[in-house]
């Protein structure tokens, strides 16, 4: 568990106990991204953190609802808790003392779901090999068609710590990868159709290779060449397994627990 981040959990659940407030959850979140994209085989655009490693750090709090902020300096912490934060609602608000058990009181271990070493360099001069590569194999598989091409490839890694006054608390590290590409296309007259693939995954050599990357990018967006519209009729419907996330989101949303509790949930 990040000591830092702990103490400034700490720091602020404090000044909103001292403030009056009965109940109160804070998150303290950072995290670093490093993003770099190539166009016409040339690094177009980068992400690289900013001092100490870490490209943007969050604190989030609750009592009526939850705020969240990114100066973290303890005037600005004190002001922000205690000014804009505390007028209280008997709907909302953590889940009450009443609703623990000492499950909740005891220290919970730190987690660390996936921590990879396998980084990107933070800048394009040092360039990791998945942007270009996949950019190749788009145009190897994509033919004559192709009017442009976008590849690009990240990493993430990011912190959380969670302090709650009814005696929760928590953390956790993890990393994230994601590789990928955009194609456009000639079509008949002036249709420009527009595909895409991407991959990502909790360590970078779980992704996929280049090749294969591009080559998917490139298939999914040919197969869009020709198309025409149809009538209008009823007919079975096959969803691709990428689609469903948009389609059940705002259902699993609906049955979180977080939303039941907080009763912003349909």
């Amino acid at each position: 568990m990040n000591q830092e981040m702990l103490d400034l959990a700490a720091q602020s659940l404090k000044i909103a106990k001292t403030a009056g407030a009965n109940q109160c959850r804070v998150v303290v979140w950072r995290g670093r991204t490093v993003e770099i994209s190539y166009r016409e085989r040339k690094p177009r655009r980068s992400k690289k953190p900013g001092p100490g490693g870490s490209s943007s750090r969050s604190l989030s709090t609750a009592v009526t609802r939850v705020r969240a902020r990114r100066d973290l300096r303890p005037a600005a912490l004190d002001a922000f808790i205690t000014r804009r934060w505390l007028p209280r609602s008997s709907r909302r608000g953590p889940v009450p003392e009443s609703a623990g058990s000492e499950i909740l009181r005891r220290p919970a271990r730190p987690r660390t779901w996936v921590w990879s070493t396998h980084r990107m360099p933070p800048s394009p001069g040092g360039a990791a090999p998945d942007g270009p590569a996949i950019e190749a194999a788009c145009f190897a598989h994509g033919g004559p068609k192709i009017i442009s091409v976008t590849a690009s490839c990240s990493d993430t890694s990011a912190e959380s710590v969670l302090l709650s006054s009814n005696g929760l608390d928590g953390s956790y590290a993890a990393t994230y990868f994601s590789a990928g590409a955009e194609i456009t296309l000639q079509d008949e007259g002036e249709r420009r159709p527009n595909g895409y693939h991407f991959v990502s995954a909790v360590s970078r050599p779980s992704l996929p290779a280049a090749e294969q990357i591009g080559a998917e990018a490139a298939r999914r967006t040919l197969d869009l060449l020709g198309a025409k519209k149809i009538k209008t009729e009823t007919m079975p419907v096959i969803i691709e397994n990428r689609s469903v996330p948009r389609l059940l989101g705002g259902l699993l949303s609906a049955m979180s627990g977080r939303n039941i509790q907080q009763q912003q949930s349909f």
